[in-house]
């Protein structure tokens, strides 16, 4: 018998449904009960293979409870309490970039590259259930959670960081793009039209599509712009396309995940069109790469 000690009656009743519902052929060898006073407790009987149960069923539901309710609860108390994150919407966007971390979907993150390519999260706490659970053993869950899952926790909390620091810079990109489409709400346009070129380089065109030279658009780069934080007055790029403020801005490209272009969507957003670069016709001279 394995006897589980927890310390709310709700957590049984969570693990206990979820034992319940588990999804395996043997579900039916095991007996369990909750116990409410004095202590809350959930007992696992074994009506046979007591081993392979225990590694077939016992250690995958305790995994998945972990997951789904330990992991939740213990990030949301790191990102409130050891970062003070009160707001509960900045906590939620934190919690998503960290899911988003876990979940691999976010593998460019520098500070969990190398944490990546450890033992999976499921992994650690497998390894410490198997070293940990018997045949006939009781313990305290939450003293299992304290003294055996330390370095899980601090998996989490590495996690937690690195979604922190992506939020800020979120944030931060956030407050600069707001920040550049109030210079344009405010700006006269110095041209209508403006035809940007992207083949491995950024061409500009006016609207006759006459190429603007590099001397034209440095001229052209407005002074104010050094008020907004962050901008790069020396970029070839952003710098004097916001300058020059166009009504309309086409774009012609193969290459849409491109950073440039997805900042120049984001400030110029309905002013914008995005055409493959075959559409553009330059009566004059083919576009080419420079080296």
């Amino acid at each position: 018998m394995v006897t589980i000690q927890f310390r709310e009656k709700k957590d049984a009743i969570l693990f206990f449904h979820q034992l319940q519902e588990f999804d395996h052929p043997n579900i039916n060898d095991i007996q369990v009960h909750i116990i409410y006073e004095p202590e809350v407790l959930v007992k696992i009987d074994f009506r046979k293979s007591i081993k392979s149960l225990i590694s077939s069923i016992l250690i995958p539901v305790l995994i998945q409870y972990i997951i789904k309710i330990v992991e939740v609860n213990w990030m949301k108390e790191m990102i409130r309490n050891m970062f003070y994150f009160t707001d509960e919407e900045e906590q939620r966007q934190i919690m998503s970039i960290a899911r988003s971390i876990i979940d691999g979907e976010r593998q460019d993150v520098p500070a969990v590259i190398g944490v990546n390519k450890e033992l999976t999260r499921n992994q650690m706490i497998e390894s410490s259930l198997k070293d940990f659970l018997t045949s006939s053993v009781s313990f305290s869950f939450e003293s299992f959670l304290q003294f055996r899952l330390k370095e899980y926790r601090y998996r989490l909390l590495k996690y937690i960081e690195a979604a922190i620091d992506e939020y800020k810079l979120e944030q931060e990109y956030q407050n600069f793009i707001e920040n550049l489409r109030t210079y344009l709400y405010n700006k006269e346009p110095l041209m209508d039209t403006i035809h940007l070129v992207y083949d491995g380089t950024f061409c500009f065109f006016d609207k006759n599509k006459n190429e603007l030279c590099s001397e034209q658009l440095t001229h052209i780069i407005d002074e104010q712009l050094l008020k907004i934080e962050d901008i790069d007055v020396d970029s070839e790029v952003l710098a004097p396309l916001i300058s020059i403020a166009p009504r309309k801005v086409f774009i012609y490209t193969d290459h849409l995940d491109h950073g440039f272009i997805q900042t120049i969507q984001n400030v110029f957003l309905e002013r914008v069109a995005i055409l493959a670069k075959q559409a553009f016709l330059h009566p004059k001279r083919t576009i080419s790469k420079s080296n």
